[in-house]
């Protein structure tokens, strides 16, 4: 009986994923319908809340070692290896950009964000490690729900620019239904992150903020903040 209640939810949830695509999910019910090809049997939807919960988001728990993932109860060898393989494919996939390809101006920056939020209809922010020619080591989603303070979570910013030993940083996010100007919490977060990143000895070359096919670059707005 339970095994026929789990099953019937299961097609249901793939049937939303077919109709309505990922927007149409929580970031615990992403998890859930994830851990469905690793957990054939069990329900998985307490598993998907407690990642949630000690985690925070899926991008930190992407970011998370196999040994912190393994350490979540409930959380077997294969789900947790299942888990960094799907990281690691990712990153292989969209973390390396083409090595001819410099960000070097306000225009060539604009250029290569837009496209991460073409579909975008909730908040993004991403990072994106430069070696010292200003070429890209990794683009990384680092947040992806609506706006909140946790929109650029400074640890797993750190994380990813230790880890690839950048030069500099772009941080790039959306405001999906607002103006492209940067709002105080904008900035003030701006600011937050650039002191953090002179700390490790990382430039932060230009925050843009995206909004439909526009966007604004918080360095060549000098009166709002100036990012040297």
């Amino acid at each position: 009986m339970n095994e026929n209640v789990h099953k019937g939810h299961r097609i249901r949830v793939k049937e939303k994923y077919r109709r309505a695509g990922l927007n149409a999910f929580s970031e615990h019910e992403i998890l859930e319908f994830l851990l469905f090809y690793c957990i054939p049997q069990r329900d998985t939807n307490e598993l998907a809340h407690k990642l949630i919960s000690r985690f925070g988001s899926i991008p930190s728990l992407m970011l998370a070692s196999y040994d912190d993932i393994k350490s979540v109860d409930g959380m077997g060898e294969n789900t947790a290896l299942f888990i960094k393989l799907l990281s690691d494919i990712y990153g292989l996939c969209n973390d390396k950009p083409k090595n001819n390809t410099v960000l070097d101006t306000t225009d060539k920056i604009g250029e290569y964000v837009m496209p991460l939020f073409r579909t975008a209809t909730t908040e993004h922010s991403y990072i994106i490690a430069l070696d010292s020619r200003h070429r890209p080591i990794r683009c990384v989603k680092v947040h992806e729900g609506d706006l909140n303070t946790t929109a650029f979570p400074l640890r797993d910013i750190r994380k990813i620019l230790v880890n690839c030993d950048a030069y500099g940083a772009i941080l790039a996010h959306n405001h999906p239904n607002g103006s492209a100007l940067p709002s105080e919490a904008d900035i003030k977060a701006t600011q937050t992150l650039d002191e953090m990143l002179k700390y490790l000895g990382v430039r932060l070359i230009d925050h843009i903020i995206v909004i439909e096919n526009d966007y604004v670059s918080l360095k060549d707005s000098q009166d709002k903040l100036i990012i040297v």
